[in-house]
C-alpha cells in the first residue's frame, strides 16, 4: 500500500494543465485565466475629479485666504473641458469628470458657497492634488493587472469589462468520463429488485467533477465482465480523465486493472494506505488518466476529493494550491481509528471562538446516509487509534 502523500505527489506529476481556449467574458467566472492581463493605457486615462466640487488653482489663495472665484463651466463626469483655469476662476466639476487644465486641486462642494450667478466663495486651505486622480496614479501603461493562473472572480470580471476584454483566454476545464461497474446496480428511474443497488455513485461524480470546474460525461453502468468495460472504455476516447466506481478490489468480478493493462494502460496505483478507499486503482492511458475509485459511496466520496480533486485543479490551470486545504480543530466528541492505516473520519468544520469538527458517527464505508453536511475530514493518522474530545485533530477542509 502506498502513503496518501506518495500517491497524491504521483498523480500530480502526471497532470498537466490542458490547452487554452478563449470564452465571452460572461462565461467567465471561476475559469483560470491562461495569460496575464496587461492594461495598454494608464489608469486613470486622463485627470479626473474624485469629489463633486470645484476645480482651483493653487494661486487664487496667496491674494485671500477664502477667495470669491468666478465659474467658468460645469463639468459632468463625460464632458470634455474647454476653459482652462485662470487666476480668479474655478470649474464646477462632479466626482468623475475631467479636469480643466491648470487644476491643482478640487475643493469639495461642502466647503464652497454660492453667492448667485457664477460666483462662488470657497473656504479651507486646499492641498496640492487633493480630491485628484491623476493619469497613471494607479497603473502604467504596460503593466499586469491580473497574472497567468487566476481564478476569475467578479472583481476580475469587473476589470476585464473595464478593457473592454469581451473574449478571455482560459485554460480549457478538463472533459471526465463517469462510468459504475457492477452486475448489481441500476440506473435512476428504475425500481431495484431485491439485491440490487441504485447508481447514487455516477451522479455524486458527476456533481463533484462539475463543482470543482470539470465537464462531467456520464457513461452510465457497465456489467461485470470485461469485455463490457473494454467496449465502454472505447467510447471514452475524447475524455482527458475517466472515473469509475467499483471493480478495483480483489473479488472475482473486479476486472478493471486487468482490463486497463490489457489495453495498455500503466498501471501506478492500486492500493493506498487510508480509511475508507484502501482499493484504489490510478494509471495512465496513453493522454487519458484513469481512476478507479472503490464502490462504497463513502470511499469513492473520500477518494475523489484527496486524489481526483487536485487533479481537476491542476489540469484546469491553477498554479499551485491543488491539494484540498488542511487545519487544525478541536473535535467536538472522540474520534476512533483500527489503527491500521490512515483513517479520514467525515464530519462538519465549524466556527465559535476557534474551530471545531463535528464528527458525523458510524463512520462506516457504506453508510452514505450521513454524508449531508460534511464539509471536512479528520485524519488519525496510522497507529493513532483515539482523539478524546475537546483534543486538537488534523482535518481536510472540502
Amino acid at each position: 500500500m502506498l502513503p496518501v502523500p506518495v500517491v497524491q505527489e504521483l498523480i500530480l506529476q502526471r497532470v498537466t494543465p490542458l490547452g487554452v481556449e478563449k470564452i465571452h467574458l460572461y462565461d467567465s467566472l471561476g475559469r483560470v485565466l491562461a495569460e496575464a492581463i496587461v492594461t495598454p493605457d494608464p489608469i486613470p486615462a486622463w485627470d479626473n475629479s474624485a469629489m463633486d466640487g470645484y476645480a482651483v488653482a493653487l494661486g487664487d489663495w496667496q491674494l485671500t485666504p477664502e477667495p470669491v472665484l468666478t465659474i467658468l463651466e460645469e463639468l459632468p463626469a463625460g464632458k470634455i473641458p474647454q476653459k482652462p483655469l485662470q487666476p480668479g476662476f474655478c470649474s464646477r466639476v462632479m466626482t468623475g469628470a475631467l479636469l480643466p487644465e491648470g487644476t491643482e486641486a478640487v475643493v469639495m462642494q461642502e466647503q464652497a458657497e454660492v453667492l448667485g450667478g457664477d460666483r462662488v466663495q470657497l473656504r479651507g486651505y486646499p492641498r496640492s492634488g487633493q480630491f485628484m486622480r491623476k493619469r497613471g496614479e494607479f497603473r502604467s501603461s504596460g503593466e499586469t493587472l491580473i497574472t497567468q493562473g487566476t481564478a476569475i472572480t467578479p472583481a476580475e470580471i469587473g476589470i476585464l469589462a473595464s478593457l473592454n476584454k469581451l473574449q478571455v483566454p482560459v485554460y480549457r476545464q478538463p472533459l471526465v468520463a463517469i462510468l459504475s461497474t457492477g452486475d448489481e446496480l441500476v440506473p435512476l428511474g428504475v425500481d431495484p429488485r431485491s439485491g440490487q443497488v441504485l447508481d447514487s455513485n455516477q451522479p455524486t461524480l458527476m456533481a463533484l467533477v462539475r463543482q470543482c470546474g470539470g465537464i462531467p460525461k456520464a457513461m452510465g453502468i457497465v456489467r461485470d465482465t470485461p469485455e463490457a468495460l473494454i467496449t465502454l472504455l472505447g467510447q471514452c476516447a475524447d475524455a482527458d480523465f475517466i472515473l469509475s466506481s467499483g471493480g478495483v478490489s480483489v473479488g472475482t468480478y473486479d476486472y478493471v486493472e486487468a482490463v486497463l493493462e490489457r489495453l495498455g494502460a500503466e498501471v501506478l496505483v492500486r492500493q493506498v494506505n487510508m480509511k475508507p478507499g484502501k482499493p484504489l486503482t490510478f494509471a495512465q492511458w496513453g493522454q487519458t488518466l484513469y481512476w478507479g475509485l472503490p464502490g462504497n459511496p463513502v470511499s469513492s466520496f473520500v477518494g475523489f476529493w484527496l486524489m481526483v480533486y487536485p487533479a481537476l485543479r491542476k489540469a484546469a490551470g491553477h498554479p499551485h494550491d491543488w491539494l484540498p486545504k488542511e487545519m487544525t480543530a478541536v473535535t467536538t466528541a472522540a474520534l476512533k481509528s483500527g489503527g491500521d492505516r490512515r483513517h479520514y473520519l467525515r464530519g462538519r468544520l465549524t466556527w465559535q471562538d476557534g474551530y471545531h469538527f463535528e464528527p458525523f458517527g458510524l463512520d462506516n464505508s457504506g453508510n452514505f446516509a450521513n454524508l449531508s453536511q460534511v464539509n471536512a475530514f479528520a485524519v488519525l493518522e496510522s497507529g493513532q487509534t483515539r482523539v478524546a474530545a475537546g483534543c486538537e485533530v488534523r482535518v481536510v477542509v472540502l
